[in-house]
C-alpha cells in the first residue's frame, strides 16, 4: 500500500508515469470486462475457476492501483481478493465476493 506514495514520490504521476497510467486505465476497462464475465460464472457450476481469476485480477489491480495514485481501487481490490481467498477456504459466503466484486466494479467506473 505504501508502494504508490513512495514512486509518487519521486516520479510525478502526471509527468513521467502519464503514459504507463493512461495503459493502467485501458488496464481497468479489460479488468472489468473480465470480472464482470466472472461474476457471470459465479453464479453457474464453473464458481472454482471463476473465483480464482477474480483473485487473481484483484491480487493484480491491488498491487498496481496505488502507483497510479488509485488507492481506492488498490482498497477494492484488495478487498475482493481477501473475499475470493476467503471463499475458497471455505471461510465466507459468496454474497461476500459478489459484494466486494460489484464495490470494485463501481470504483473502476468512476476512478
Amino acid at each position: 500500500m505504501l508502494l504508490g506514495a513512495e514512486v509518487r514520490r519521486y516520479v510525478a504521476v502526471e509527468g513521467f508515469l502519464s503514459p504507463a497510467r493512461e495503459g493502467f486505465l485501458q488496464r481497468l476497462k479489460a479488468d472489468a470486462c473480465a470480472l464482470s464475465d466472472c461474476r457471470l460464472r459465479l453464479t453457474q457450476t464453473q464458481s472454482e475457476p471463476a473465483l480464482m481469476r477474480i483473485n487473481q485480477i484483484a491480487h493484480s489491480l491491488a498491487g498496481a492501483g496505488g502507483i497510479y495514485g488509485f488507492a481506492g481501487i488498490t482498497c477494492a481490490s484488495a478487498a475482493l481478493s481477501a473475499a475470493a481467498e476467503n471463499n475458497l477456504a471455505g471461510r465466507a459466503k459468496p454474497i461476500e465476493v459478489e459484494r466486494a466484486l460489484n464495490r470494485l466494479l463501481e470504483r473502476i467506473a468512476s476512478p
